[in-house]
């Protein structure tokens, strides 16, 4: 039942709308002046209220103004005795919805109030189809956003492959001419080393040292060898791989490791992905993982925590690895999967998290690294589940 409220400081007007509006089926309150009134409306929820434009202590014009404050959605019907046309049109400025003049016939005050319930009820509809429309925009914006976030987040994993694949042929290249010419040096100083049969101590010297820096070049082509992405690879992935016993054989190897004991940190083993396992080496999984958590072991202070876990997200495990260590800014870790690019100086090669990402890779993963300077590192690294469970 709709309700409304007269306000009217003449007691017979009030009882004659009170009557009419009452046969029509309304629920009506009357008072007689505005400070009553507006006690009410901060107590009592009314549909629609018809009020005097001349009344004692505040007026109808500033009623309207403290009616609207208090409630917004409430539809105001002006009556008056005394027409004016400047009163009249700061009341329907004001957002009243008509303007009658006494005396208010029957017909007049139900025609004005069914035409205020309404445009209430138009105004209700309206509000709530734009929220809904406001509601949709928003959805179909964050998926939009969502989608083309994807989108980039392909296109540069695009540009990425495409990257390594031409450093793969490159340094394939060069590893194959590399080995062929260090081949005959190896064969030729070992030769050296049995002809000279122990004499000529000075040369053999020479010949050791000649062996030591071709062997060292062997090692480094074997390095080289790792990064490859070779597609041969991809078809010797085999096993399943449960997530939190990889987690914790991590966990622990680490804990007993010196530069965590000197540096006094803090490994943090949390996981909520029990029983779930990915496809994949163990071996291969367990060797990037440390890579990783190596890094964060160089890049955190003395006495900090790195924290390894594992969430489920739909039909993917996220492995994470946080450190509140340095930090990177967003052009470092843009470039710190590529191949041979390395902070660290000319002593270390930069093959590390290219090596990761490669293995990732190779099992339908992806990696994503957070970074800031000062605030830390979070290396989230995405493995799709395997179905096939236990």
């Amino acid at each position: 039942m709709n309700s409304i409220m007269i306000v009217d400081d003449e007691q017979s007007i009030r009882f004659t709308l009170q009557k009419f509006l009452e046969k029509e089926g309304y629920d009506v309150e009357t008072v007689g002046e505005a400070e009553s009134a507006l006690d009410r409306i901060k107590t009592a929820c009314f549909d629609v209220i018809v009020t005097d434009i001349l009344l004692p202590g505040i007026n109808g014009v500033e009623l309207i103004k403290e009616i609207l404050t208090v409630c917004p959605c409430v539809k105001v019907i002006v009556i008056t005795g005394e027409p004016n046309v400047s009163t009249a049109t700061e009341a329907l400025r004001l957002g009243a919805c008509d303007y009658l003049f006494k005396p208010v016939d029957k017909n007049s005050i139900i025609k004005s109030v069914k035409n205020a319930l309404k445009l209430k009820c138009l105004e209700a509809e309206n509000k709530r189809y734009q929220e809904e429309l406001e509601d949709l925009v928003k959805e179909r914006t964050k998926e939009l956003e969502h989608a083309l976030n994807e989108l980039s987040r392909m296109q540069n994993e695009q540009i990425y492959n495409e990257r390594l694949k031409v450093l793969d042929f490159i340094s394939s290249g060069i590893s194959h001419d590399i080995n062929n010419s260090l081949s005959p040096v190896m064969i030729y100083a070992e030769a050296l080393l049995e002809r000279l049969n122990g004499k000529d101590s000075g040369s053999i010297n020479y010949i050791q040292k000649i062996i030591q820096s071709a062997e060292q070049i062997e090692r480094s082509i074997k390095k080289l060898d790792e990064f490859h992405i070779k597609s041969s690879d991809q078809n010797s992935i085999t096993g399943d791989v449960e997530v939190a016993v990889l987690l914790k054989s991590v966990g622990e190897y680490f804990k007993s490791d010196e530069r965590v004991i000197n540096k006094k940190l803090k490994i943090i083993i949390s996981s909520d992905t029990n029983g779930t396992k990915i496809s994949g080496k163990d071996a291969e999984l367990t060797e990037i993982l440390k890579e990783v958590v190596a890094n964060s072991i160089e890049a955190s202070e003395n006495g900090s925590a790195i924290k390894i876990s594992s969430v489920i997200d739909g039909s993917f495990a996220d492995i994470i690895i946080s450190d509140k260590g340095c930090g990177m800014t967003e052009e470092l870790s843009k470039h710190c999967c590529e191949p041979y690019y390395t902070t660290k100086g000319p002593k270390f090669n930069g093959l590390g998290l290219s090596k990761v990402y490669g293995v990732v890779c190779r099992n339908s993963g992806r990696l994503e690294i957070k970074s800031e300077p000062g605030t830390g590192t979070d290396v989230i690294l995405t493995f799709p589940v395997n179905s096939e469970k236990e």
